[in-house]
Order: C-alpha cells, then sequence, then structure tokens
C-alpha cells in the first residue's frame, strides 16, 4: 500500500494486514498526516494545515518526503530558519 502512485515508498501490504491497520498503525501515514513534522518553507507556511505540498515531489527532488515542496512559489510569511554552518 503506497500513499500516492507517485510516491515509491510502502506503507504496508494489505495481503498480510488489515487496511485499517495500516492507514491507522505505518510510520509513513502517520508521518505524512502530522504538517508539524514538515520541512523547509512548508515546515513555517500557515497554509501548511490545508495544503501540505506535494510529498511525491518533495522526495523526488530531496529523497526526503517531509521536505520542502520544490515547485511551490508561494512566500511564507514566516521564513524557515537557515542551518547553521551550511
Amino acid at each position: 500500500m503506497f500513499p500516492c502512485g507517485y510516491l515509491p515508498l510502502e506503507a504496508g501490504n494489505i495481503r498480510t494486514q488489515p487496511f485499517r491497520e495500516i492507514w491507522e498503525g505505518a510510520s509513513l501515514f502517520n508521518e505524512l498526516r502530522n504538517p508539524n513534522l514538515l520541512g523547509g518553507k512548508c515546515g513555517v507556511c500557515e497554509f501548511k494545515n490545508v495544503c501540505s505540498g506535494c510529498r511525491a515531489r518533495a522526495y523526488g527532488t530531496t529523497q526526503d518526503y517531509l521536505g520542502e515542496e520544490p515547485f511551490c512559489t508561494y512566500i511564507p510569511r514566516i521564513q524557515p530558519q537557515s542551518t547553521p554552518g551550511a
């Protein structure tokens, strides 16, 4: 079971686990449902609770499905903190 047809990360197998168990218990789904875990500008965006960006594009660009949506042109009111030494 995959969260999206474009996100190649498996959350579980419905042939061996009930759908509900995967949906409610898989760490992948729980992380994707938690907008507070988003990184980059998505993590500070005032619309993260309704948008969350495309997690497949974030993964395809950064290998981090919780990373910043690379094609979003919106600039959040609060800017993400830069990492010291980066």
